[in-house]
């Protein structure tokens, strides 16, 4: 990755000029678009998130880095215990029409590792990794993945016995993309 002023101008003339490129929201409270199959920008903006809000807890389908360009994000980490069962876990497949696959197991889940992270750094999450990510909204980071053979299938987890709630990716509108780029721009840049 190039230095943090290179890319925080770059990411300055995206947020300036957002209509001009093809974003997504996601559930979880982001909006994203793809630099490269590889590379996407996120912008966590609170207004984002869905209502109800979906479960937070998942894993990926492929190992990433995370660079905050601006602001700041707590990453929470999970393992599974052996224990009585706090969570159900089930398989997504990830993207615009995705959705729940077929099956599902009950685990108990603790959290192992708190750790935030601040613009000009980065953190590193394997794909089998259980986590949820809290953002300051108007954070700005830049996902850079490695994709696995299965690029589409993910877990996902609920509080025991709750029905899953989805953070399947729409078409913002232009306001909520100008909102959540303004709003960085103010906070940030």
């Amino acid at each position: 990755m190039t230095s943090l002023k290179v890319t925080k101008a770059l990411v300055k003339q995206i947020l300036e000029r957002p209509l001009v490129h093809s974003w997504s929201q996601q559930g979880l409270g982001m909006l994203r678009v793809y630099l490269s199959r590889e590379i996407r920008m996120h912008v966590w903006a609170d207004e984002a998130v869905y209502r109800p809000k979906p479960d937070t807890l998942h894993t990926h389908p492929w190992d990433f880095t995370s660079y905050v360009v601006a602001g700041g994000i707590t990453n929470l980490r999970y393992r599974t215990m052996p224990l009585a069962p706090n969570y159900t876990m089930r398989t997504i497949k990830c993207g615009a029409g995705g959705g729940l696959e077929p099956g599902e197991t009950r685990v108990h889940l603790d959290a192992t590792d708190v750790e935030t992270f601040i613009s000009g750094q980065s953190y590193c999450q394997l794909a089998e990794e259980i986590h949820e990510s809290i953002p300051a909204d108007g954070t700005v980071t830049i996902i850079e993945r490695k994709f696995k053979p299965d690029t589409e299938h993910a877990f996902v987890f609920s509080l025991f016995d709750q029905p899953w709630k989805s953070a399947e990716p729409i078409i913002p509108t232009a306001g909520m993309i100008e909102r959540a780029c303004r709003n960085s721009l103010e906070r940030f840049f």
